[in-house]
């Protein structure tokens, strides 16, 4: 029941609904990666008597604690804080207290599996010796299912509990025992968010392989106490490896919020008021409040919450050397996951991926967190068309696909995506680079070992030159190799001669082109401009949106929230100004096949996933658009295209002609009436799309993995080199 009236991406694995279950019919399983331990219901032994449902923390929780909690700035004596506390030392200080008054303590600890790893499971202990096991961060989500029980029945016997744990898992205890007891106090911890034990395995395992891993301790103060000093050590049967946080992946990869349990990010018990009677966790930015209370031993902040917590503290009060009231309003300063859940990195879904594709943590964190990828992408994935999104989407994943890690250069000096239809596609399915400055193009080149200039009309001379200037000045190192792939000029070789900014670029495009390994096209008149005025050979290709599997755009069109009526036509509009010369064939084909015209373009705004769902769900299209011809053809949809000869009509040349398209092909708008939108055979298209299409893939292949670089290309880089210097001194002067 609990598995169909929760959302796995909420669920926090805090194991009350398997405790609760009276008929055995819940299992706490690993959720695989991103997920934490969840839930999984056999149907046979479930009778839907909802008990699961009743305890859910997430589902119904109760947080009866004051809304302004006192904050508390805290150290115990220097001989707790120098032994496994990760700060203050609030935490053995009530936990040995409740062993010394004949109570138990639950917390998490390392315990021995019998195979390679320990596992990290809640356990009560009796005895103070025992206590060092519960010490110390631990950054993996602890498994609580088999101690819930037990809590329960040690406070029915009347004998206290302490139980520290996450927020969450505090929820889930108390759901599960429905009532508040007096001889139990809950300690909850200032949650930044959990992996899950299978990443940490899977990481131990590709860093140690079958060395048996004894222990870890994921921070401790050999190097001070500071967020930026945190040290980690593990123990191996062979050795022991201390370093800090920065230099390993796995917690790297737990700072930046990559690889938290998917439901941190939507955690409810990040929040006022608390859910745990005592709250606790360090005390960050307790130097810019009292500098004097950062002795770099450790300082605690700890929150009372309720009634029962503020007695319990005054037994144990005196022990603390340090009990200083603070501000409430100090403590989210530098701990904001008091008050709000984290928030994933932008790279989070990539990190996943990556390792759902078989990449080693370690790698995935490295192209995540520091863009160190198999190529650097530059095209126009930032502009406001939808050809340019869909062309850098398909290009990227081909390159996935083809098992190429990259990412697109992020200019952050071009601010005019962000609200856009494109700002939102690319953040939701574009790896993205971190944000750079012209002058952090300069660092950022030694990220990648190659750059990828393409797809789309990247070459075209009146588009976006200032862009393409900063990156093949500030970007391209001399040890890169440089790809062209299927790049555009979107126009034939006697315009692009004719056209008077192609002409002034003439000179600068000479020793560009010079120094690529690899050049390809998307139509033919574009190897024939590169041959007949740079004098270099190139290759056609198709565009990426043919070779990309198909299945992808499946996948972003399964995401569009818009109603599509039943049954209509298509008309893509890219150059809007001419919308009124529209209207006549407009009118004709609404009279000639008795269903709506639905206008699309880019100024509606409209997403992505509803622009290739109009494609995939029309009966016919008309369309000015290069990309909008290309999407007919790979839905199957029957089209009249307008060529402009002004936008760029030399695009349409190659593909009508190799297709054999001409007469769907049309001069002006007006030429639509009178004629029937001719049905295409596909299955003749596609045989010809297939056959290219297998031709293309080996061609990038072989450029792709460097087996036909150009060798005097390592001359055109240092002459473009020495050429972007002058330039640089002649603007200085």
């Amino acid at each position: 029941m609990i598995d169909k009236a929760l959302d796995s991406a909420l669920c926090m694995g805090c194991a009350a609904c398997d405790a609760a279950c009276p008929h055995d019919a819940i299992e706490m399983k690993m959720g695989g990666g991103k997920l934490s331990n969840h839930p999984v219901v056999n149907p046979q032994k479930c009778t839907s008597c909802e008990a699961c449902l009743k305890v859910c923390a997430v589902l119904a929780h109760d947080k009866p604690n004051y809304d302004r909690p006192e904050a508390f700035a805290v150290w115990a004596s220097d001989e707790i804080r120098a032994s496994k506390s990760s700060s203050g030392g609030v935490f053995p200080v009530l936990a040995k207290y409740f062993l010394d008054t004949g109570g138990v303590v639950c917390g998490a600890a390392f315990v021995s599996s019998g195979g390679d790893l320990p596992r990290l499971e809640h356990i009560i202990i009796t005895s103070a010796d025992e206590l060092p096991r519960l010490q110390g961060s631990k950054y993996i989500q602890s498994d609580t299912s088999s101690v819930l029980e037990p809590i329960k029945k040690t406070l029915r016997s009347g004998q206290k509990v302490l139980f520290v744990g996450l927020p969450c898992q505090v929820a889930g205890l108390k759901q599960y025992l429905k009532k508040d007891y007096e001889n139990l106090l809950t300690l909850d911890l200032i949650c930044h968010g959990v992996p899950s034990y299978e990443l940490w395995a899977r990481y131990m395992k590709e860093r140690f392989g079958d060395e048996q891993v004894l222990d870890q301790t994921f921070r401790d103060k050999d190097a001070g106490w500071s967020a930026s000093a945190h040290m980690g050590t593990i123990t191996t049967e062979k050795r022991q490896i201390k370093q800090l946080a920065w230099q390993d992946a796995y917690l790297r990869a737990f700072y930046n919020n990559l690889s938290l349990n998917n439901a941190c990010f939507s955690c409810k018990f990040s929040t006022l008021p608390r859910i745990a009677d005592i709250t606790m966790g360090d005390f960050w930015g307790v130097r810019e409040w009292r500098e004097e209370l950062d002795d770099k031993k450790g300082t605690s902040v700890i929150l009372i919450n309720n009634q029962k917590a503020g007695e319990y503290i005054n037994k144990v009060k005196e022990q603390f050397i340090l009990f200083e009231p603070a501000p409430l309003e100090v403590v989210p300063r530098a701990n904001p996951n008091l008050i709000r859940p984290s928030i994933p990195h932008r790279n989070y879904g990539l990190f996943w991926r990556l390792l759902s594709q078989g990449y080693s943590v370690e790698k995935s964190v490295e192209i995540c967190l520091d863009d160190k990828c198999d190529f650097a992408i530059y095209n126009f994935w930032y502009v406001g068309n939808y050809g340019a999104s869909i062309t850098a989407f398909a290009l990227q994943r081909l390159l996935w696909d083809m098992g190429y890690s990259n990412k697109y250069v992020n200019l952050v000096f071009n601010d005019e995506w962000h609200s856009s239809f494109a700002g939102v596609f690319a953040r939701k399915y574009l790896d993205l680079s971190a944000p750079y400055t012209k002058d952090g193009l300069k660092v950022a080149q030694y990220n990648f070992k190659s750059f990828l200039f393409g797809s789309d009309q990247v070459l075209r001379p009146e588009y976006h030159f200032d862009h393409r200037k900063y990156i093949l000045e500030h970007f391209l190192g001399l040890n890169q190799r440089r790809l062209m792939i299927s790049a555009s000029y979107g126009q034939n070789a006697k315009t692009f001669g004719q056209n008077q900014i192609g002409r002034i670029l003439r000179d600068y495009y000479n020793t560009f082109f010079a120094s690529f390994d690899y050049i390809s096209h998307r139509e033919e008149n574009g190897v024939e401009v590169t041959r007949e005025y740079f004098g270099m050979d190139s290759e056609f290709v198709l565009d990426p949106v043919f070779l990309v599997d198909y299945k992808h755009y499946d996948e972003i069109i399964a995401n569009n929230k818009v109603e599509l009526p039943k049954k209509f036509g298509l008309f893509y509009l890219l150059y809007e100004k001419d919308e009124p010369l529209y209207q006549k064939a407009i009118a004709y084909l609404k009279e000639q096949y008795g269903i709506p015209i639905v206008l699309l373009k880019p100024s509606q705004n409209l997403s992505v996933d509803t622009f290739l769902a109009l494609f995939k769900g029309c009966e016919f299209v008309l369309t000015d658009s290069f990309h909008g011809v290309c999407f007919s053809i790979i839905f199957g949809k029957n089209f009249y295209c307008i060529e402009d000869e002004a936008r760029g009509g030399d695009r349409f040349a190659s593909l009508k002609v190799l297709l054999g398209l001409e007469e769907h092909c049309l001069a002006k708008p007006d030429d639509i009436v009178g004629r029937d939108i001719k049905a295409i055979d596909f299955e003749r298209i596609n045989s010809i799309i297939a056959t290219h299409r297998a031709t293309s893939l080996e061609r990038l292949k072989t450029a792709l993995d460097g087996r036909n670089t150009n060798e005097s290309a390592k001359f055109g880089k240092i002459a473009m080199s020495a050429m972007v210097a002058s330039n640089i001194q002649i603007a200085q002067k």
